[in-house]
């Protein structure tokens, strides 16, 4: 149960990342980005809701089946897995994790209460939730984890940079040619 909550939580994490690209394309295509769209989009919110409950789960699971509702047990499987990985004695990332959590679940709050200004919101907010989001996000799936949860997120997460890529061009293709005389 640990590994599925966490791994149904990336895959709604992607799908609303993967999604955000299609409706940008979407707009793209017809002539302008509009971000009202955002506040308007029910079943990504819940999607997002629902990965920061999945999210919240994982570590609930992690704590019950794994560590024993011991933080101790948590930093120092923290620090073992960081040793291994990266030869460093580290048991201070268990607080990221903790930080990851709170994070998403308040960012799909803010996005289910107050939709409108959710999709207002300052890009450099939007991007350092986002970034920080999927930057622990490969963390734990890449970095962290082998095997399915490993190609899943590789899978995924080329995907988005495709569409990603995609749009961007699009975009390109749209700004008028600046001329000189």
């Amino acid at each position: 149960m640990t590994i599925w909550t966490i791994q149904l939580a990336v895959l709604c994490q992607f799908s609303v990342l993967i999604g955000t690209q299609f409706q940008h394309q979407t707009q793209l295509s017809k002539g302008g980005l509009n971000w009202e769209w955002l506040a308007k989009a029910r079943w990504m919110k819940w999607i997002w809701l629902c990965g920061g409950g999945l999210a919240l789960c994982h570590m609930v699971c992690a704590f019950h089946f794994v560590h024993h509702w011991s933080h101790g047990l948590a930093v120092q499987a923290t620090a073992d897995q960081t040793e291994q990985l990266l030869g460093i004695r580290l048991g201070g990332g268990v607080y990221f994790n903790y930080l990851f959590v709170i994070t998403w679940l308040l960012d799909s709050a803010w996005w289910s209460v107050f939709p409108l200004s959710y999709a207002q919101r300052p890009t450099w907010i939007q991007y350092t939730i986002g970034g920080y989001l999927l930057f622990i996000t490969l963390n734990g799936t890449i970095v962290f984890a082998a095997g399915l949860s490993r190609w899943g997120t590789l899978l995924l997460l080329l995907i988005w940079i495709g569409l990603a890529i995609n749009n961007r061009s699009l975009k390109e293709k749209e700004r008028p040619l600046l001329r000189t005389t």
